[in-house]
């Protein structure tokens, strides 16, 4: 294995296999010289277009884009030890959801704190910790009035259940923006 790198080829099938059940688009991108793969699963779910993609040198991403119906401003990310010593120092305002185990795993900000807390579900933190999320941005672009959703995932999912634990939790993120009237 090469530093930054991870051959994805034996995630074909599972993407492959996951696709089917959602009824999905599979499909697998050469780069030129076909030394690296890119698998993109797209899918719809609720009138929303969602791309799962993950190539050798990047883990999953899920993204999607869609017209916002309010602002919405939330960063989620795995803490650092730079992060815990400026929060110790008091420089981080980060908001905590009650869950010691995610609020420790977890760097929480947004700009409505009830709006936040209110997003992350019981369902969201425990899909969350499960598929260990790296970071997860959930903005409105205020030039174009479109929320704008990326979720980078650990590159160790390496089956059908991590997948579909992946899913379900885009899916249960796109009912908590739907039921917080932010899409």
């Amino acid at each position: 294995m090469k530093l930054g790198y991870t051959d994805i080829s034996k995630k074909r099938e599972f993407w492959k296999e996951q696709s089917e059940k959602i009824s999905g688009k599979f499909k697998v991108k050469h780069s030129q010289s076909h030394s690296h793969e890119t698998l993109f699963l797209n899918f719809e779910y609720k009138d929303l277009d969602i791309e799962f993609s993950e190539n050798d040198t990047q883990p999953l991403k899920v993204t999607f884009s869609r017209g916002a119906r309010r602002d919405c401003n939330i960063s989620i990310s795995e803490e650092d030890v730079i992060e815990k010593i400026v929060k110790f120092f008091g420089g981080n305002k980060e908001i905590q959801v009650g869950n010691s185990e995610f609020d420790k795993q977890y760097l929480i900000q947004g700009d409505d704190s009830v709006l936040l807390r209110r997003f992350v579900t019981n369902d969201i933190q425990t899909l969350m910790l499960e598929t260990k999320v790296f970071a997860l941005n959930c903005s409105t672009n205020r030039k174009t009035d479109r929320l704008e959703f990326t979720c980078t995932v650990n590159r160790q999912i390496c089956d059908f259940e991590g997948l579909q634990k992946v899913y379900e939790l885009t899916c249960s993120i796109v009912d908590s923006l739907k039921k917080l009237g932010v899409i």
